[in-house]
């Protein structure tokens, strides 16, 4: 009889700790970005026309952007802008006579939030490179780095495409033409983009 109970008490305690053990490693299992079970992939390319001053002047930026979606959520791409072709014959640089055109790109890194929602919001930021050329003389020119951080309120228009508008601020490091300045090239921005692809 006593061994009996002995076992039986024995079996008891070892059901609980296994019973712990399992507890335990439920209360610990943890939700990531990047799980190997649950993750997901998608893409898109976007176009982007952008709206800012330079040199105190308005001008339209046209633009591309697309990456690579991670669980819906975080999206790792590459984005570029130029100057519209309007301004071939429009100067925006400081001195009268001369042409100005300006381009920069680099990579882009987006956080979504609520993506399944028919309105949500994502931030994120563009960072690279650029050049300002003058009067299309390629021994003309000014290199710069940048980083623009942004924001942007989007629609589901339908499950493949996505609208958006958006604020931006482009800050310019590296211009050293007399007459212009990093300050002159840096500045606020409002957008619209468009996005197609699998969300």
């Amino acid at each position: 009889m006593k061994t009996f109970i002995i076992i039986l008490v024995f079996s008891f305690v070892t059901s609980l700790s296994f019973s712990n053990d399992a507890v335990k490693k439920k209360e610990y299992k943890q939700d990531t970005l990047f799980s190997s079970k649950n993750m997901s992939h998608g893409g898109y390319g976007g176009l982007v026309a952008k709206y800012t001053k330079i040199n105190g002047k308005n001008a339209l930026l046209l633009g591309v952007r697309g990456g690579w979606i991670i669980n819906h959520t975080f999206v790792i791409g590459v984005g570029g802008y130029g100057l519209a072709p309007i301004y071939k014959n429009y100067t925006l640089s400081p001195r009268e006579n001369d042409r100005m055109d300006m381009g920069y790109g680099g990579i882009l890194l987006e956080f979504i939030v609520l993506d399944r929602s028919i309105i949500h919001i994502s931030f994120g930021a563009l960072t690279g490179g650029g050049a300002v050329t003058y009067n299309k003389n390629k021994n003309d020119i000014d290199q710069f780095a940048f980083i623009e951080p942004e924001f942007n309120l989007i629609v589901n228009v339908f499950e493949w495409m996505r609208l958006g508008v958006g604020g931006s601020y482009r800050f310019v490091r590296g211009i050293n033409r007399e007459g212009s300045s990093n300050s002159s090239l840096s500045g606020p921005a409002g957008h619209i983009l468009f996005k197609f692809g699998k969300f």
